[in-house]
């Protein structure tokens, strides 16, 4: 029963990022007149839903009680500011994250946003081992070197893709076309 409940969650994990990049991806290269959503205000909306179904788990530990939930958050929201404060730093960065997700997406194609996104998983590892000394295995390597590989491969392929593209633009500005053909110069 665990290997299928870690399989199912596995499917789901890589169905909802999947069509969230591609959702993500469609509204913002939309080729619709009149204005644009922010991306700002998808941001704050989908934290809001975030708090709101923390809050509904709260609720629910509590076994279903007003008196219990506010007492919880007031006790580990308001009686410890200092450890509230700790978490305005990262949760602000987070914030600036998803921000510059949205301009990602409006810029860049899904699957190469996709696979540069996941150096993330990259740069973890790395600050985890050389900030943290923390030990990774054999397997936990070579997953970061195909990884690394893929990611790569991504950007080789980009990098081909606008030299082509640079190369026919510049041939088509230098190429005189007249009454009796074209001439290159």
């Amino acid at each position: 029963m665990s290997a299928n409940l870690k399989y199912l969650s596995l499917g789901i994990l890589v169905f909802q990022t999947t069509s969230l990049v591609l959702t993500m991806r469609y509204s913002r290269t939309l080729k619709e007149e009149g204005p644009r959503y922010l991306s700002s205000t998808a941001v704050v909306v989908a934290e809001l839903l975030k708090i709101m179904a923390c809050i509904l788990l709260v609720y629910k530990d509590s076994k279903c009680s007003l008196r219990a939930l506010n007492r919880i958050l007031h006790d580990e929201i308001l009686n410890k500011p200092m450890e509230t404060l700790k978490l305005a730093i990262p949760s602000g960065i987070y914030t600036l994250q998803n921000n510059l997700l949205y301009v990602a997406l409006s810029n860049l194609d899904a699957a190469t946003y996709q696979v540069t996104y996941q150096l993330k998983i990259l740069t973890t590892a790395l600050f985890s081992v050389s900030m943290l000394s923390k030990k990774l295995g054999v397997y936990q390597w070579l997953s970061l070197v195909i990884l690394m590989t893929g990611v790569a491969f991504v950007q080789v392929t980009i990098q081909d893709k606008y030299t082509f593209h640079f190369y026919h633009s510049f041939k088509t500005l230098f190429t005189v076309h007249g009454e009796y053909g074209s001439v290159n110069c």
